[in-house]
Order: structure tokens, then sequence, then C-alpha cells
């Protein structure tokens, strides 16, 4: 019924690893086509999406449309056995799934299947005002700069640069990216867009998914979008904070 295989474990762990930043059971929808996850995280500020076409797998089989979930914590600590260069097999059997690592040696593991949840969050429709591209490494040591005086960072874009501040009690830090740099890739924007996001959840998503180009999209007081793009598609939305009135 359902079967993939990918030759090297590596990228089936980093991408189910940045997807457990924002939630731990995840319902996917399996179909012929592919994969797709969109879960909302239990505080509900922030939401994650993968799209992985059968194309990102070695081998995919799928015979039709169905909900799986399962438990990302306990996959995860499976597929970490995966050494470098080792092939990973994920298949459903018997309403468990069984994962198989070949490679230095043969071993297989079986674990159960979740409930599905019946109910999918919505899609987010915002009209972002601004749109980047920024080195994903780049991105992380600005936010790990931001984390050092706040747990709060204020994002701002404008036609020429990407800024990211925090305050704290006693020093606060501004980080600037101006366009053209090394780390700001490229930048557009309708009009000036600023808001402000937890860094708690910043800092676990930029670092779940630190490689290649971030592609992020924001408006004043609107959700944060943020988007990896390789072979498969991940993206997340972060809420951001609202001001007592």
């Amino acid at each position: 019924m359902f079967m993939l295989k990918v030759s090297d474990g590596k990228m089936l762990k980093d991408l189910l690893s940045a997807a457990s930043t924002v939630v731990d059971e995840a319902t996917f929808r399996l179909e012929p086509e592919g994969l797709r996850l969109r879960a909302l995280d239990p505080s509900r500020v922030a939401l994650v999406e993968v799209d992985a076409p059968k194309s990102a797998f070695d081998e995919y089989q799928c015979s039709e449309p169905f909900k799986l979930c399962v438990s990302l914590s306990q996959l995860l600590k499976v597929l970490k056995r995966a050494g470098k260069g080792e092939a990973v097999e994920v298949a459903l059997e018997a309403e468990k799934l069984r994962v198989t690592i070949s490679g230095g040696y043969a071993r297989s593991f079986t674990l159960p299947t979740l409930q599905p949840s019946e109910e999918e969050p919505p899609a987010i429709n915002v009209q972002f005002t601004a749109k980047a591209k920024v080195d994903s490494v780049g991105l992380k040591q600005a936010i790990e700069d931001v984390e050092l005086v706040g747990d709060m960072a204020t994002v701002q874009a404008d036609a020429d640069r990407l800024c990211l501040e925090a305050a704290g009690q006693t020093s606060n830090a501004t980080i600037r990216l101006d366009k053209g740099s090394g780390v700001l890739v490229s930048l557009e924007a309708t009009q000036p867009a600023r808001a402000t996001y937890s860094l708690n959840y910043l800092a676990e998503i930029v670092k779940a998914a630190s490689a290649g180009i971030a592609s992020l999209e924001l408006a004043s007081d609107m959700p944060l979008k943020i988007e990896y793009q390789s072979t498969a598609r991940l993206t997340f939305y972060l809420a951001p904070r609202v001001e007592p009135v």
C-alpha cells in the first residue's frame, strides 16, 4: 500500500527533524504523487507544511490516498541510527510502520501508527509586502546574535535592507543585512514591513533547516513565512506578537 526508499537517510531525517520543531504527532497525507503535511503546533503559534513529491525519493509507492499519523520523535530516534550513506526504507505493514536501514549491516524496526487527525489546519493566505532570499547559514547566525539579548525579535524589511532587532533589560542587538550583501541574496518590497516574533520558535526553525537558501516573506504585524526548497518543499508560518491594546 505504501513504501518509500532513500539511498541516504540524511534527507529524510533532516526533513522530519525540521517538521518536529512545530509538531510531534504528525498526520501525513500520502498520495500516489507524493506526501504532504500541514500541521499547527499546540500553542497555535507556528504552522509547518511539507510537500515532498515522489521524485524526492529514490523509490516511492502509494496505491491510493490515505492519512498516516506517526510520532516524529519516535521515528527520528530510529532514523538517527542510519549512518552517512546508509539507505532507509519506510513501509506500512499491517497498520504498523516498518523502517529498514541497510549499509554496513541491515536492521529493521517496527513502530506503531497513531489515530490520524480528522481536520487539517486551513491554508494561510497573507498579502505579503516584502520578500527576501537569505543564505540559511547567515540567517541562523543572525538569529543566534539577537538571541543573546532577548526572547523576541523584530524583523523589518524595506527596499534596501532586512533588519533583525532584539532588546533586553540592559542591552540590545541590531543585525542589518543590506541589499547586495553576501548573506542577503535578493530583496523586494512593495512597502516596508515590520513585525515581532518569538525567538524560541525562530531559533528552532532555522536550526533545523539550515541549508541552502531560505525565502522569507513578511508584512507588518502579519505571520512570517520561511520556506526552504530542495527536492522537497518545507514551509513555516510564525504568528506575530500582538501588543495588548
